[in-house]
């Protein structure tokens, strides 16, 4: 493969500590340097997010986090899509403007751009559609349509800080239609969502677990696969929507019903640095010099809990202008009106 799993973790070891929020110990292995084809692409690279009004906050630490890690070396563009509600359209507006004006004076400022979200879904039933938390998080699934010309896409969960130049992602050489980090040891399909059944019919029960918060996506071998209609066809099954848990957390849930070992391209850890927002202990330093993204997923949001673990990596990456007509809900009508 194409990608070397160099043995990454997240958890720290520790008497004390529960075993599935502790590191591995070799967390602060020496790591093999992430290697890259040198390739460059037509059209620089593309990112992309979707996020309804609830999100915008993160959103924002996300892109500003990702802006401020591009390097003045390279000169291939970089373009961040958001994908937005209808009804979201005007405060998002308000904040691109504000990040653009956040980015002045840094060596390299990402073009923004927003994109009206589509009717997805279409197979699947009223129930189905019932159990979902948020529809948003099943646009990585259509990214293609958005972006039909770009030959390659990373999609980023909103709940991530960006501490590498993202363009290193971007230029990954890649064998297969989609490379993202799998989870190994405590990071088990049969004891994240207790369906074993389910998975069983399809993989070993000590499986890892697929992330799909960070994704590297070919969008033409994405399309031209038929992957959608895979996709489409789990999101369609009624065991899918069996479990809470798994209802939760249906997109995660659904990659790794459908790609099986073999099928991916797996991404160094570094890439998808999971559950920040879980650690009862400090990340150690070694693990924090070499992460290249940090994921608040699961539970621990830092916009929710402001003194939560490891919120301060967060935090710092807030915006130094006053953006809160965009992310805060009721001020977009005031700021469009002039009155406050």
């Amino acid at each position: 493969m194409a990608f070397q799993q160099t043995g990454f973790s997240m958890h720290q070891f520790g008497p004390n500590t529960p075993p599935h929020l502790r590191y591995e110990p070799w967390c602060c292995r020496q790591e093999e340097p992430v290697r890259a084809d040198g390739q460059e692409f037509q059209g620089g690279t593309h990112v992309l997010y979707a996020a309804d009004d609830k999100f915008f906050e993160p959103l924002m630490h996300s892109v500003i986090s990702l802006a401020r890690s591009l390097r003045a070396n390279n000169s291939q563009p970089v373009t961040v899509h958001w994908v937005i509600r209808p009804q979201d359209m005007e405060r998002a507006r308000l904040m691109q403007d504000c990040l653009r004006r956040e980015f002045e004076g840094l060596p390299v400022q990402p073009a923004l751009e927003l994109h009206e979200m589509r009717s997805h879904f279409g197979r699947l039933g009223e129930k189905a559609r019932a159990r979902m938390r948020s529809t948003m998080a099943f646009v990585r699934f259509y990214m293609h349509e958005y972006l039909p010309s770009a030959p390659r896409v990373i999609w980023l969960d909103a709940d991530t800080i960006i501490r590498s130049d993202i363009r290193g992602l971007y230029s990954l050489p890649m064998e297969h239609v989609v490379a993202l980090i799998c989870h190994e040891g405590h990071e088990q399909l049969s004891r994240v969502w207790h369906m074993t059944e389910l998975f069983g019919r399809l993989h070993s029960p000590n499986a890892c677990l697929l992330n799909s918060g960070v994704m590297l996506v070919d969008t033409q071998w994405w399309n031209s696969s038929g992957t959608v209609g895979y996709l489409e066809w789990w999101m369609s099954e009624p065991d899918v929507f069996m479990s809470h848990s798994y209802a939760n957390h249906m997109d995660q849930a659904i990659v790794n019903l459908h790609f099986l070992p073999g099928m991916t391209e797996v991404l160094d850890t570094r890439w998808n640095v999971f559950h920040v927002g879980l650690f009862p202990e400090p990340i150690p330093a070694c693990c924090m010099e070499k992460a290249h993204i940090f994921h608040f997923s699961w539970s621990g949001k830092p916009w929710q809990e402001k003194d939560g673990p490891n919120a301060h990596i967060y935090h710092s990456h807030a915006p130094r202008l006053e953006c809160g007509a965009a992310v805060r809900p009721g001020e977009a009508a005031r700021a469009a009106t002039g009155k406050g």
